[in-house]
Parts: C-alpha cells; structure tokens; sequence
C-alpha cells in the first residue's frame, strides 16, 4: 500500500504541511504483520489422533510504524521547527484511542481506532522527521 495522508482526531497530517515518507532502509520486500494473530485452544480426542477447537481470540491490535516528514516538492528533506513540532505532538500524542483513516482510493470506507507515539528522527541535530508507532484496538479495519 502507498500513501502520502491520514486523517486522526479530524485533522489530515496534509494540514500540517507532512506526509508519510520513508528514511534510510533498504529497497525490496518486506514482511509486514497485519494484526490478525489468532490464538487457538484445542482438545485431543481419538487417543490424540485429531484436536478439536474449544477457543480461540485475537492476541493484540494491529500495530505498524510509519515516518513522516515536511511535504517538498523539490523531493528535499527539510527540518522540522520547534513549533511545527509541538503541533505534530499535541495532534498525535492522545490518552485515548481515536478515529484512524488512511486517505487512498483501496481505504476510502474504511478506519481504524488508533493511539500513536511520537519519537523524533534527527540528522547532524537537526529534527527531520517523525516515527510514529501506530497501535490500533483491534486487529482490523472499521466501516
């Protein structure tokens, strides 16, 4: 998946002049967890022949992390300010889970109930970008 915006408590990261983007790392694939990890209680019957399913339940939400950093159209980096900092915080930072949408054409319908930390990324002193960890209430989408 591919995106650039979200939408969390009302306000699109777009308002805050940032999109998602990606620093460092390597090119090619990677393996990404999608939260639907089920645990599963089962019974032997048949002297152990065969297990019959008592139980089952999701282990945890989903959980992901994403950066963002300042919108250019040059394709430049550019530093975060103090203040465009605070705001980021105080946007993202919440004592509660709140509405979650990623804004592209594949999620139109769909959003998640999310908390997010914030942690700096930072070159020569410089703030840079923001990672964000990302931890849903559930382990899927809402419509």
């Amino acid at each position: 998946m591919k995106a650039y915006n979200f939408e969390y408590a009302g306000k699109t990261l777009e308002q805050f002049g940032m999109i998602l983007c990606q620093f460092g790392g390597s090119k090619g694939l990677d393996t990404v967890a999608d939260g639907a990890e089920i645990s599963f209680t089962t019974v032997p019957v048949m002297g152990g022949l065969k297990h019959n399913l008592t139980s089952s339940q999701y282990e945890q939400g989903l959980e992901t992390t994403w950066q963002i950093c300042k919108h250019s159209c040059s394709g430049s980096v550019q530093e975060i300010t103090p203040i465009e900092h605070r705001n980021l915080t105080a946007w993202l930072c919440r004592k509660n889970f709140l509405k979650l949408k990623i804004l592209d054409e594949a999620n139109i319908d769909l959003y998640h109930e999310a908390i997010i930390n914030v942690s700096k990324i930072e070159f020569d002193g410089k703030l840079m970008g923001l990672e964000l960890t990302v931890t849903t209430n559930r382990p899927f989408a809402l419509k």
